[in-house]
């Protein structure tokens, strides 16, 4: 006899989807949870079409309570244990995808502006970010990313050697000057 699954309820503890080895800088949680719990849906629903799909999650870690376990029932309210493995097996491979990690966006803290050596007004303007994924470095406006060799910034000179100077704007702190410093970045001085 088979047996026709009519509901499925999928449950995650949002802190069991984000823990483990996962590096959660550079992560927007809130968002990738949510694409998770939105992908899953979708899946579940594309292979049991006609079937009543529920996604339930909780902001916790740990043992996944009741209310949050996932279950497939038929019509007379039976568990069918062979859907709940494959279940399993969407969520384990939509899990291993990686498409419902959704990348923060970075936190800007000021302005900095690139002056070689002589030269007057600065050449190029780059603003210090926080950037989820690499921490604190400098970026054009329109978002790429420069490293403390970058030659765009003309640290492609030996560490300490550069003929670049980082002139950075008020909106840059003492300690985010110095936090540039320790991550590479020479001649970091504040605007006069």
């Amino acid at each position: 006899m088979t047996t026709t699954v009519t509901r499925i309820r999928f449950g995650f503890l949002d802190g069991n989807l984000l823990g483990g080895d996962r590096d959660l800088d550079g992560l927007d949680q809130a968002a990738s949870v949510k694409a998770y719990a939105e992908i899953m849906e979708e899946r579940l629903r594309e292979t049991f079409p006609g079937v009543e799909v529920e996604v339930v999650h909780q902001n916790a870690s740990g043992s996944i309570p009741f209310g949050c376990h996932t279950v497939a029932d038929d019509e007379d309210g039976n568990e069918c244990q062979a859907t709940e493995a494959t279940i399993h097996a969407i969520a384990e491979e939509v899990f291993e995808s990686g498409s419902w990690v959704v990348e923060a966006e970075p936190e800007t803290l000021g302005t900095v502006y690139v002056q070689p050596a002589g030269e007057v007004p600065p050449t190029k303007t780059l603003y210090v970010v926080h950037s989820k994924t690499h921490g604190l470095v400098l970026a054009d406006a329109d978002g790429r990313e420069y490293g403390p060799k970058s030659p765009a910034v003309g640290y492609n000179a030996p560490r300490g050697d550069s003929n670049m100077t980082l002139v950075c704007d008020d909106d840059v702190s003492a300690e985010t000057r110095e936090s540039l410093v320790a991550r590479g970045y020479r001649n970091v001085v504040a605007r006069q």
